[in-house]
């Protein structure tokens, strides 16, 4: 049941190791690049998608297998993942970002690519496609004290790491404190109300619920919560409160989030860009500039691969 702190700890910074320096600074060596043997990205991007989905859409119309490439940061063992078929230079950025609401390195890379975002020249369009991922997908109606549950599993007191957490935060330009949100909860509704919003509202969504989750530690697997946020964001909140109380949506949703992890996602924040080229983590502004700048180019991209 608690494996997404399991997870949240192999990712903390306090742990010694090549994960210290994971979320804040710039890499102590350059990149080396190494080619897979096999191809991850097509059967991760259309795990549970729907026929409408731009994701699906945009690999059924490309006709070769994809070759994938991984660029690995010595210091921190992270991995890029590469698809070739990438066409003339293109302009748009299409981003699918999977992501868990009650995951505070979420919160923190979702910063990070909004800055890189707007550090783009304004002659690049960006699109955001959010899925959804569960960290904690058997947590209960109730939610769980998250402190309490910590100190149980692992004998030791959290709040050290709460602090390694929000200075990452902070320096991502987000005042994160781990105190505001005792709870973790069930994520399947949020995810669900943002899956099925508008493309173009979905980011912008999904950010306004992390940040209510996080900043001012409401109860995110609210419907009324969920209807109010949607509202504020454009939604017609009647709706909203209907989408994420229907048991078809939410079990879509689940399943989704399962086939993401079982093709290859065993970890979030996870970027897509371009269906070209992937990567996970909160990673220093410089690797999402990089990474952004590799996707828009397809010259790039080819030399990656050597």
């Amino acid at each position: 049941m608690w494996g997404w702190c399991c997870w949240w700890l192999r990712r903390s910074p306090m742990r010694a190791g090549p994960h210290r320096a994971r979320s804040t600074g710039l890499p102590r060596r350059s990149f080396s690049w190494a080619v897979l043997p096999s191809a991850v990205l097509r059967p991760l991007l259309q795990a549970g998608a729907p026929d409408s989905s731009p994701i699906r859409t945009r690999l059924r119309f490309n006709g070769r297998s994809p070759a994938c490439a991984c660029l690995c940061p010595p210091s921190w063992r992270a991995q890029w993942h590469l698809r070739a078929g990438v066409d003339a230079m293109t302009r748009t950025l299409k981003i699918d970002l999977f992501t868990d609401v009650s995951c505070p390195w979420c919160l923190i890379g979702t910063a990070r690519l909004d800055a890189a975002i707007e550090r783009l020249p304004d002659d690049v369009t960006v699109e955001i496609a959010r899925h959804p991922f569960q960290l904690a997908p058997d947590t209960p109606k109730g939610g769980v004290v998250v402190a309490d549950m910590l100190r149980e599993k692992y004998g030791r007191d959290p709040e050290p790491m709460w602090a390694q957490v929000e200075a990452a935060a902070a320096d991502a330009g987000v005042p994160l404190r781990m105190a505001v949100q005792p709870m973790a909860y069930d994520t399947a509704a949020a995810h669900t109300l943002v899956r099925l919003a508008p493309i173009e509202r979905q980011h912008r969504l999904g950010n306004a619920i992390a940040n209510a989750y996080f900043l001012e530690g409401r109860n995110t697997s609210d419907p009324d919560v969920l209807a109010e946020i949607a509202g504020s964001e454009g939604l017609d909140p009647e709706t909203s409160r209907a989408t994420v109380l229907d048991p078809e949506a939410l079990e879509d949703t689940r399943r989704m989030a399962r086939d993401a992890a079982a093709h290859g996602i065993n970890g979030v924040p996870y970027f897509i860009l371009n269906g070209a080229l992937a990567f996970s983590g909160a990673q220093p502004d410089a690797i999402f500039d990089q990474a952004i700048e590799m996707a828009l180019d397809p010259e790039k991209l080819k030399a990656a691969r050597g």
